[in-house]
Formats: C-alpha cells, sequence, structure tokens
C-alpha cells in the first residue's frame, strides 16, 4: 500500500498538484528483533523536515496514535553446587530465581494497578527459562529471557537498574547467588497528541477512501517508537490488515479493498499536510 501511495501521489505532482515538502517511503529490516533498519534510518537520518510519519503496521485501518514500547532482558543467576542431600551447603540459582519472578509478579500488579487511559500499562513476561545441572544437584545457574513492555517515556535501562535495585534489597542476590540483569533489546513506546494535524488528517482521509476508521492506541510495539523519540518526527500507525488475525499466521493475507483504501488514504493524508 505504501509504494501504490508513493506512485499516486508522484502522478498527483505530475499533473500539477504543488506540495510544500518531500515524501519519503523507508523501508526497514529486523522490526521485531534489534531492529537494524530503523537504527540505521536514525543514525542516517533523512534530510529535511518532516510533518509526520505513518508507519504501515496492520491497523485494519484505524489510526493509532500511540503505542507501548518493547524490551527483552537477560537474567542471569549463579549460584552454588552442592549435593542434593545436603541442599544447604549450596545456593540454588534456581530458587533464586523463582524469588526475582514474584518481585516481577509484585511490579505488574503495581502497574496494573493505575492503567493510562489510550495504552494501559507495562507488562512483564517471563518467555524462558533454563537451569540446573542435574536433579541430584543444587542448581549453579539459571537463565531467564524476559520480555518488558513500555510506556512512553520509560527507559530500558532504568527498569534494568531498578529491578537489579529490588534484587539486592530483597536479600536475593548474595550469600552464594549473583544476578545480573541485561537489557537486550529497546523499542521505545510513543504518543502522539489527538489533535495534531497528522491524526485528523489521517483519519478524514481514511473516511474520504470510503472506509471507517477510529483514533485510539495500541498494545504492540513498532519503529515508530524510533522515529517519534530519536528523530522527532510526530508519528502515527495506520495500515489494512489486522495484526491480531492475520499476521504471523500460516495464509497471512491482506484483504485487497482494504490495501487500496489505505494506498488512497496515504495520498490524500500526503496532499492534505503538504499542499
Amino acid at each position: 500500500a505504501a509504494v501504490e501511495a508513493m506512485v499516486a501521489v508522484g502522478r498527483a505532482v505530475d499533473q500539477g498538484v504543488a506540495v510544500s515538502g518531500p515524501i519519503r517511503l523507508v523501508v526497514t529490516v529486523d522490526e521485531e528483533e534489534h531492529g537494524v533498519g530503523v537504527r540505521h534510518l536514525i543514525n542516517n537520518p533523512p534530510p529535511g523536515e518532516y510533518l509526520g510519519c505513518i508507519v504501515a503496521e496492520p491497523t485494519r485501518l484505524e489510526v493509532v496514535r500511540g503505542c507501548r514500547g518493547a524490551s527483552y532482558f537477560d537474567i542471569d543467576v549463579a549460584g552454588r553446587a552442592a549435593h542434593s542431600g545436603r541442599p544447604s551447603d549450596g545456593a540454588s540459582a534456581i530458587e533464586a530465581a523463582a524469588k526475582v519472578i514474584a518481585l516481577i509478579d509484585d511490579d505488574q500488579r503495581r502497574m496494573a494497578a493505575d492503567p493510562d487511559p489510550l495504552l494501559g500499562y507495562g507488562t512483564w513476561n517471563v518467555g524462558t527459562i533454563e537451569g540446573g545441572q542435574g536433579i541430584s544437584v543444587v542448581a549453579p545457574n539459571c537463565h531467564m529471557g524476559v520480555d518488558r513492555r513500555l510506556m512512553p517515556g520509560e527507559d530500558v535501562n532504568e527498569i534494568g537498574l531498578r529491578l537489579a535495585g529490588q534484587i539486592r534489597a530483597a536479600g536475593i542476590d548474595g550469600d552464594g547467588i549473583e544476578v545480573v540483569v541485561t537489557p537486550t533489546m529497546y523499542l521505545p513506546g510513543f504518543a502522539t497528541a489527538e489533535g495534531h494535524p497528522l491524526v485528523t488528517e489521517t483519519a478524514q482521509a481514511v473516511r474520504d477512501s470510503g472506509a471507517e476508521t477510529r483514533v485510539g492506541g495500541w498494545s504492540a510495539a513498532c519503529d515508530g517508537g524510533w522515529t517519534s523519540n530519536a528523530l522527532g518526527i510526530p508519528t502515527i500507525v495506520m495500515g489494512p490488515g489486522d495484526i491480531n488475525g492475520q499476521a504471523h499466521q500460516p495464509d497471512e493475507s491482506v484483504e485487497l479493498s482494504e490495501l487500496v483504501t489505505a494506498a488512497q488514504a496515504y495520498v490524500r493524508t500526503a496532499l492534505a499536510l503538504l499542499s
């Protein structure tokens, strides 16, 4: 849809429609892992000033003006091995990891008690855990891979330092146990004001293209957090397809009617903002 929109804008310009600035299509890679593509973009920002960025993620043509961010942490716990018949001689990394998970659960309840009207609240998920040497051995190690969804303004390093401080304060780290919290991925969250022209013009463009829409927030994360935070470009998300029902499925698809509508809406938005 974005490519079709760029072609349509080019035709409009060729037909005499005046625009006041550049229109750029950016195709990034590695969005769901380490953001190699968008990190290259922010380290080599496009020249000129931009009125906005539309991320063409599948929103069912809804105008998403804010998204949570995402981050990953490696949590490594080192203990002291001992025979299971005398567990007091050792220090179990798995037991320590369980206590860390309890701290994470407490933090999850704290965030859930104070949700944001647009984006809800940050979330923790312990996605992977592995450790131990054998059933008859006090576990000398344990590793957890943890996902933390971010609210706009939250910083991954601050979250990691805060968790490490809570671990120390709880007495988990020490007496044969060492816990290291390492952030491995960071995608910031963002929010654009509801009355910003990028939001209102895009919503009207979708309606003028024959589709219903609404303005809201997204619990998912996307590259828009970088364009908003690092480049200072007002950002929204709008595109064809359903991220929950269609994305990452064996028969992943987008309805052609939505594809056409999205392309038309991109053109209308660009011309409205730049004419």
